[in-house]
């Protein structure tokens, strides 16, 4: 546990830590991602406010519960041949709670979630009509992710053929 400090001098946050200038829209940001980065979990984080008369104004906020776990996530695919993959899909998130998941055909984090709520969601998924590998991502609220790789190999793509040969075409009436 550690504490963050830093102040706002005219229209600059100076980070005495880190001696990083930031414009003051940044402050909040610079608070998140400083505690998150650099610390993890940050106990305090102090801001204050100057000018050339001296202190002004301070403000400390204990950061509690800052969820930096992964989300977890677990995937069954019914082996059966069919025409669609059955994906049996289990996500969970026991801090900040899940924000949505998504399923895609690359390593690549998604930027478009499918919304979910709650702290767990257990989702079947038919909708994969062709083999190959597939990536089932999970995102908290805290904005962590997470991702399962699953191999569809079950899904039926070939067109039945049947081969009929008539014989005896003269004797049917």
């Amino acid at each position: 546990m550690g504490t963050l400090t830093g102040g706002i001098v005219g229209s600059w946050l100076i980070n005495a830590f880190y001696g990083i200038l930031l414009t003051i829209d940044y402050v909040i940001y610079l608070a998140i991602n400083l505690c998150y980065q650099l610390f993890e979990v940050v106990s305090k984080v102090e801001v204050f406010t100057t000018e050339n008369v001296g202190i002004i104004s301070r403000k400390e906020v204990v950061v509690a519960n800052i969820d930096v776990t992964k989300p977890t996530i677990s995937v069954n695919n019914d082996s059966k041949w069919a025409l669609n993959a059955n994906l049996n899909i289990t996500l969970s998130d026991d801090a900040s709670g899940l924000l949505g998941y998504q399923i895609t055909k690359t390593e690549t984090e998604p930027n478009d979630w499918i919304i979910l709520s709650g702290h767990s969601a257990t989702i079947n998924n038919d909708s994969i009509n062709t083999n190959g590998d597939y990536y089932v991502w999970v995102k908290d609220k805290a904005g962590n992710t997470n991702y399962s790789k699953v191999t569809i190999n079950n899904i039926d793509t070939i067109i039945p053929s049947i081969n009929a040969e008539v014989t005896n075409k003269d004797e049917w009436s």
